[in-house]
């Protein structure tokens, strides 16, 4: 399956890896079961997206600002990753679009997935989120 997702860290974390062929519907039928998640959780739920595997941009992807809830009650940071300069653009070009800023975008798996565990830690006890914003995190 092109796209996967599943649901880690005690809900805490959702994890994609896409891969070519993928399309949006795929996507988006299983966005569905992630919105849900988000909105019955009750704590912080982070997404992790790895796009290493992706190299091209399906028909459709510029409509999701409008196809997508972007303001889930508990949905929190999306780290992303991908080795397409295309892709990190397309990325960054989406999150503008839907006026939201809760995202970062890297070439480096390693540095993404660094990412995402300080962002569970920062809200491991509490459910509050520590960090200050992804504003400060390098995209």
């Amino acid at each position: 399956m092109p796209v996967h997702m599943e649901i880690r860290n005690e809900g805490r974390l959702v994890y994609w890896d896409f891969s070519d062929p993928w399309d949006l519907a795929e996507a988006l039928g299983l966005l569905k079961t992630v919105e849900r998640h988000m909105s019955e959780a009750t704590f912080p739920v982070y997404s992790f997206v790895d796009l290493r595997n992706a190299r091209r941009i399906p028909s459709g992807v510029l409509g999701l600002p409008r196809l997508v809830n972007w303001h889930l009650p508990n949905g929190r940071d999306v780290v992303f990753v991908s080795n397409s300069h295309a892709i990190r653009a397309m990325v960054q070009l989406l999150f503008r679009l839907a006026r939201s800023e809760r995202y970062a975008v890297f070439d480096d798996y390693d540095q993404a997935w660094n990412l995402a565990q300080q962002l569970l830690a920062s809200t491991a006890k509490t459910g509050k989120f520590k960090l200050n914003t992804l504003n400060d995190k390098v995209r």
